[in-house]
């Protein structure tokens, strides 16, 4: 059987590069398209590009720099997200040192309607993020309540996630952002253990008073106080 030359598989290898780039270059493009058709809620545009042999859900855009799925959730786009999770091979739990999950995404914002979309996706996890950037701690610095009681229900919440030694708590990110209601909430769902945390020697008080955020502050005192009393043993008579 002969061989076949030197200049053969150099061809093969050529070959293969141009498919491969023009790949590439075709993901990119239609991330680009699939991200304008979303901020112009163009759904048949939107539906015409999922077809598209070359439409990668995950891929980039390079005018947006965030992928088609990153986009819908950020803005909130239920609508949207519920249609790309039917793609394949979405990387629902990734994040890195340049960016979180897709539900921390939808936290942030304060996008109810994409996080029950997103909940609903196999494999979703609550707790996925870098330090300090869990979708509980979205959810705690957005004011978001009813997201917070969407997480916390899910089976798989933990609830020590985000209290690492060096971690701020979702407390400390509503405290720090003045968010009231998400405060009393979390107040009042996590242990006294938890409320009185530090990170670098600074609680949720202390952190609300540097913000200028004395109500806050005052607020979770009041309520460690009233806690700290109820603890202790009733004086004999």
């Amino acid at each position: 059987m002969t061989k076949p030359s030197s200049v053969t598989r150099v061809t093969k290898v050529n070959k293969m590069l141009d498919e491969k780039t023009t790949r590439l270059f075709e993901r990119v493009k239609l991330a680009d398209d699939m991200v304008s058709a979303i901020e112009f809620n163009q759904t048949k545009k939107i539906k015409t590009i999922m077809s598209d042999k070359y439409f990668d859900v995950n891929t980039y855009s390079k005018k947006y720099n965030m992928s088609p799925i990153v986009y819908a959730c950020s803005k909130g786009n239920a609508k949207v997200v519920r249609m790309l999770l039917t793609c394949d091979g979405i990387n629902i739990n990734y994040y890195d040192d340049y960016s979180s999950t897709l539900l921390y995404d939808a936290c942030k914002g304060g996008h109810i309607e994409v996080v029950k979309e997103l909940l609903t996706y196999p494999n979703i996890d609550v707790n996925a993020g870098k330090c300090n950037c869990l979708p509980i701690h979205a959810a705690a610095g957005s004011n978001s309540v009813e997201i917070i009681k969407l997480l916390i229900a899910e089976p798989q919440f933990q609830v020590s996630a985000g209290f690492g030694d060096q971690e701020t708590t979702p407390l400390m990110h509503a405290a720090r952002k003045g968010q009231t209601q998400a405060v009393e909430f979390l107040l009042f769902y996590y242990p006294l253990s938890y409320i009185t945390k530090t990170c670098f020697n600074k609680s949720a008080s202390d952190i609300a008073r540097r913000e200028y955020e004395d109500d806050i502050a005052d607020l979770i005192d009041t309520h460690i106080a009233n806690q700290t009393q109820s603890t202790q043993p009733a004086s004999p008579v």
